[in-house]
């Protein structure tokens, strides 16, 4: 007796309802199985089973403060011990490559600004400042290179909602295209929800009396999701509840904000400023961490980065943690972070406050981590399929470029060998940025397999990250 056959459902499978409503729905074993969709995938950017890999950059200004950042470096690699400002990524630690010794030495050739060619230089690899200025006419700000996630996103995000998610509290240069230009973020969770699980060409009056009927967007979509049980495996359908039942939670957290804004100033006079005003900065985040992990779930996008607050001076507060805003000196060494960041190594250590708002930063990274590891993922999870590189423009507060705080947490579908402390030995991050393009299957931007960015800095990926 012959067995039934079984029912392939492509990866592009959406829910779709009235208002132009199309929900993306996570990687089922239905689809995984159809090898038509599995080929589409590619191998660079997918492993056997048809799940595909994910690249997350991840911001923290500021540099760190190094000896309650990097392990012991008399510890071997895989018996380290974790210090202090890592101890919320402990759940993690056999998914995390900690690099020691990783220097950003192309900063050097362009124009010096402390935070902002840092900024310029990180994803990059190049110097900062239009080369074909003149020296006295060069912004900081404009790259010479494109940046590590759009690269990226160029080479595997086809076909999927955002090929890259900026996302960000503050908008900043960082991320640049392949004609240098700078990336804009997504700065409203509200709007991203849109843009997540609506169609591209979504007729927003619709939307508008969703929203006020106060009616969930899967209500519109039922019909489509209950001609789709059939279809599908248990184990499918209660994977499916699960992802829906996340989206509805998390429709209704925003549409029960305001606001998404902490009522204090969050940037430099002349910066523009977020699209919402929520109740405060850690609920802006755990909202856009739900967004991301869902996005990155119903492959809606594979490619994101995270930006909360830039490097340098600018009222960065963090009333939440304790600590009160009180804007003016001399008072700012105790409550603003980019003041307190040069408490190390110039003042006693340890700075209670500055322990505190690293700290804090690492529990964000966590956060993220265990939203992306609770999504299942055929024997694995995403957490398991993804690598994310946290990052910084600076080492410390004193703005060198030595020893920079790069961290991985993730394997990238199996390639990167984590739960090891690497120490690198000077190497220039153009070599960490090669290491992370070929992890994805690509050489550098030029095509070469010796560097990314600046050809100066070369030398080939990273050794011992694989």
């Amino acid at each position: 007796m012959s067995k039934p056959s079984r029912t392939f459902i492509s990866r592009r499978t959406v829910l779709r309802g009235a208002g132009r409503v199309a929900v993306c729905l996570p990687l089922l074993e239905a689809m995984a199985c159809d090898p038509a969709a599995r080929t589409a995938l590619g191998q660079t950017t997918a492993r056997a089973g048809g799940a595909p890999k994910r690249l997350i950059v991840f911001f923290v200004p500021n540099g760190t403060i190094p000896p309650e950042w990097f392990p012991d470096p008399s510890a071997s690699e895989t018996d380290f011990v974790l210090k202090p400002l890592m101890a919320p990524l402990a759940p993690f630690r056999e998914q995390l490559l900690i690099l020691s010794g990783v220097d950003n030495q192309v900063y050097l050739k362009g124009i010096v600004d402390n935070h902002n060619e840092g900024m310029t230089t990180l994803l990059t690899g190049w110097q900062a400042g239009d080369l074909q200025l003149p020296v006295e006419q060069r912004n900081i700000q404009q790259a010479n290179g494109i940046s590590l996630d759009q690269y990226v996103a160029d080479a595997i995000g086809g076909g999927t909602v955002m090929p890259s998610l900026p996302i960000g509290y503050e908008w900043f240069h960082w991320l640049y295209d392949k004609n240098r230009n700078g990336i804009q973020h997504q700065g409203s969770p509200a709007a991203l929800f849109t843009a997540l699980f609506g169609d591209p060409n979504i007729d927003p009056a619709a939307l508008d009396k969703l929203v006020k009927r106060r009616k969930s967007i899967l209500d519109e979509v039922a019909s489509d999701y209950d001609k789709l049980l059939p279809k599908v495996s248990g184990a499918d359908r209660l994977k499916l509840e699960e992802h829906l039942e996340s989206i509805r939670a998390l429709e209704m957290g925003l549409g029960n904000t305001t606001s998404c804004k902490p009522e204090m100033p969050m940037y430099p006079p002349g910066y523009p400023q977020p699209q919402e005003d929520p109740a405060g900065l850690p609920l802006w985040v755990e909202h856009m961490t739900d967004l991301l992990a869902l996005s990155l779930a119903c492959d809606a996008t594979r490619v994101s980065t995270f930006f909360i607050r830039h490097g340098g001076g600018g009222q960065s507060f963090f009333p939440w943690l304790g600590m009160d805003i009180i804007p003016e000196e001399p008072n700012l060494p105790t409550t603003e972070h980019h003041a307190m960041s040069h408490s190390w190594p110039t003042q006693p250590y340890p700075y209670d406050n500055l322990v505190k708002i690293h700290t804090w930063f690492a529990e964000q990274i966590a956060m993220l981590a265990g939203k992306l590891q609770a999504h299942d993922e055929l024997g694995g999870s995403v957490l398991d399929n993804s690598v994310i590189l946290v990052c910084s423009e600076n080492a410390e507060g004193s703005h060198t470029k030595v020893n920079m705080p790069f961290l991985l947490l993730g394997s990238a579908g199996g390639h990167f060998k984590t739960g090891r402390h690497v120490q690198c030995g000077g190497a220039p991050h153009n070599r960490l940025l090669l290491s992370l393009a070929e992890a994805f299957g690509l050489p550098g931007p030029d095509g070469s397999s010796d560097h990314f960015g600046d050809p100066d800095f070369g030398g080939g990926p990273l050794s011992g990250l694989t």
